[in-house]
């Protein structure tokens, strides 16, 4: 029997919340690059279009949509990599559950 997904509750503006991996694999292209390291979901999609990053857009979309943690690659920066990561904090991962 075939395994049955409700679907994701749209993500909410881009104030600080609380979103759903289910929400944030959505962000998984170079219009919306939204990237989990730890308990901490980044959305790097203006940084990323600025074409900022020394890897290149590439490297943050191997990334992007939470397929994988970056909290090694956070902490692999330097501290003005750090800071930078910092300003595009928008919230923490919750529950899959649906309400």
């Amino acid at each position: 029997e075939k395994t049955r997904y409700l679907p994701c509750p749209p993500c909410k503006g881009r104030e600080q919340g609380y979103y759903t991996m289910c929400q944030v694999r959505r962000h998984n292209n170079k219009d919306s690059a939204w990237l989990v390291a730890g308990d901490t979901i980044y959305d790097a999609t203006s940084y990323m279009q600025q074409d900022s990053h020394p890897g290149g857009a590439a490297s943050i979309l191997r990334k992007a949509g939470g397929v994988q943690d970056c909290l090694q690659d956070l902490q692999f920066h330097s501290k003005a990599g750090v800071r930078t990561w910092k300003k595009y904090e928008i919230g923490k991962p919750r529950s899959e559950e649906h309400t």
